[in-house]
């Protein structure tokens, strides 16, 4: 599934929830008012909201910074392709993510970033959606390979997620040989995550590792 970040953004204490209202006061901190709010509503299944809100939150942070090359205004996008995503509207939603990735690699001048990792990882992930598989699975296996260098070799939530994507792409493709590695190393990584315990996901990738073999 898509993974969901929140902006690593520090909100300034407001004496108003009204979001307009914010933005009057304090256009920075109101501006990433509004981009968690919109981030809450999509957590709680509100996407359409969500969508209006992230493109409100957009055209904020573009007014105070002025300018689109920003991780906040990327940040926007991002959550734009998520609503996008969940709407059905995946055509969209992929342009949405490769936007926002585009600009967090000029942002981060093509060094490795957690958002950047995401941002290709929902993108892959739209695209499979779409059935393009040819075209996720590079993408995908861009986003995996970051995730690991970020993780630093340690068991992480999001290269376990990406291992079972890409692993899902060759599927795909009928690649189901180079699939199985994949699947095996993340139903492991997921079973240390997890202590052990009973996880949904866990018993799906098992799945998947006995349709491979």
């Amino acid at each position: 599934s898509v993974i969901l970040t929140r902006p690593a953004i520090v909100c300034a204490d407001q004496s108003t929830t009204d979001p307009a209202a914010s933005v009057s006061q304090d256009p920075l901190a109101g501006a990433t008012d509004i981009l968690n709010s919109a981030f809450d509503d999509f957590n709680a299944d509100k996407a359409q909201q969500a969508l209006t809100e992230f493109h409100a939150a957009a055209d904020a942070y573009e007014k105070v910074q002025g300018s689109k090359e920003t991780a906040e205004f990327a940040q926007c996008l991002g959550g734009e392709g998520l609503c996008l995503s969940k709407l059905g509207r995946d055509d969209d939603a992929v342009s949405s993510f490769e936007s926002a990735a585009k600009i967090l690699k000029r942002v981060h001048k093509d060094q490795d970033d957690p958002d950047l990792a995401t941002m290709l990882m929902n993108e892959a992930w739209s695209l499979g959606n779409l059935r393009q598989y040819d075209k996720a699975l590079p993408i995908g296996q861009a986003a995996l390979e970051m995730q690991k260098r970020l993780s630093n070799g340690q068991d992480a939530p999001e290269v376990a997620l990406s291992m079972s994507n890409v692993a899902d792409y060759l599927v795909a493709l009928d690649r189901e040989k180079e699939s199985l590695p994949l699947y095996q190393s993340s139903l492991e990584m997921k079973r240390r995550i997890h202590n052990g315990q009973d996880d949904p996901d866990i018993a799906t990738t098992a799945t998947n590792v006995g349709f491979c073999l």
